[in-house]
């Protein structure tokens, strides 16, 4: 059965300067994957105090967005991206 990674739970636990080792094996998952939420919520420029309100699933949405979604995309666009529609409908971001 496939597990979900719990996003929050990985950088709760960071946050409060458990290593990466030390998270994975509370969580039950690797290390790889506690270091890829790391990445993944720095690239996204999200701090702990940014998600510490947020669920689980919500963060797992952003971090993980589902590409059959584009509308959920467009909902967790970092803050600093522009959003633009040409005359045909389509879409563009462009990210600063």
């Amino acid at each position: 059965m496939y597990k979900k990674t719990k996003p929050r739970s990985v950088m709760e636990l960071l946050n409060k300067n458990l290593s990466e080792r030390e998270a994975a094996a509370i969580l039950g998952c690797s290390r790889n994957t506690v270091s890829e939420i790391k990445e993944l919520c720095r690239r996204q420029g999200l701090t702990w105090d940014d998600i510490q309100d947020m669920t689980d699933d919500g963060l797992y949405d952003i971090l993980y967005p589902n590409p059959d979604k584009p509308e959920k995309i467009l909902q967790f666009l970092h803050i600093s991206s522009t959003i633009k529609k040409n005359v045909g409908g389509c879409v563009h971001v462009t990210y600063r």
